[in-house]
């Protein structure tokens, strides 16, 4: 735009001057032409028309020159004018390759713990629920009437015929002897096997 503006002053001063051009032209033609009474004073005058000539012509191009002049002192103003922008932070440098294989080996290893952890938490519930199921079992030659009664497939009447066995003839040195007692045969004696113990004292 700024372009457009400097051609456009420059030819509007160029047809400005083209009259004034062409009167000195036809002069210096007339004078050309025309008889002269002293000949001397014509070179003169002619050569003083030329200089004015030529004086008109730098004048229009000082005119026609101010204007880029004066644009460059407009942009200067500009770009004095503009704010300096923030320089942004340079991007942080990548991870070296030996903290990132440490991060991983350390989550690995924090893997294994945890795997491990839970073995021995698994291992330590299975003993318990064997200590559980060992506690749930009873001594025929310890247990009241009462422990027994809790053993299923034994009722409160057989519980008491155990002990009265147990008290008459003696301890029970296996879980064989249960055959003693009046109403425990071969078949009802593996049923009871499962929550049954003797113990030698």
């Amino acid at each position: 735009m700024k372009r457009f503006l400097k051609i456009t002053a420059a030819a509007a001063v160029l047809w400005a001057m083209m009259p004034l051009v062409q009167m000195i032209r036809q002069r210096l033609e007339k004078r050309a032409y025309a008889p002269s009474p002293d000949t001397e004073e014509a070179p003169q005058q002619e050569e003083h028309a030329a200089e004015d000539t030529y004086n008109d012509e730098e004048a229009a191009s000082g005119e026609d020159s101010g204007a880029p002049a004066e644009e460059d002192t407009e942009e200067q103003a500009d770009t004095d004018a503009q704010p300096e922008t923030e320089e942004e932070p340079a991007p942080a440098p990548p991870e070296d390759s030996d903290d990132e294989q440490e991060e991983a080996d350390t989550q690995k290893e924090s893997e294994q713990l945890t795997l491990e952890e839970e073995e021995q938490q698994e291992e330590q519930e299975q003993e318990e629920q064997e200590q559980e199921e060992d506690d749930g079992i009873v001594d025929v030659n310890e247990a009241d009437v009462d422990d027994l009664e809790g053993v299923s497939g034994i009722g409160r009447d057989l519980a008491a015929r155990i002990v009265e066995e147990r008290q008459t003839n003696g301890r029970y040195d296996t879980l064989d002897d249960l055959t003693r007692v009046r109403g425990i045969g071969e078949k009802k004696l593996e049923r009871l096997r499962p929550g049954l113990t003797v113990t030698d004292k």
